[in-house]
């Protein structure tokens, strides 16, 4: 991602990498702080990677 970035598609798996990095600085990815919205697609079809990024993003809402 550049500073120009607009829009990023990625699988559930890379999301939750860059979940998992932290804050800008600790990675070469930066984590996720300079996402302001994260659209989950196919959320229906269930898989370990969905069920982890649900989660992971339903505790993320209580501190942001």
């Amino acid at each position: 991602m550049s500073a120009k970035t607009r829009i990023l598609f990625c699988t559930t798996g890379i999301l939750l990498r860059r979940m998992e990095e932290g804050p800008e600085g600790e990675s070469v990815d930066g984590g996720i702080d300079d996402v302001s919205h994260i659209i989950v697609d196919e959320v229906h079809e269930r898989s370990l990677d969905s069920d982890f990024l649900v989660m992971g993003l339903k505790d993320l809402l209580k501190v942001r």
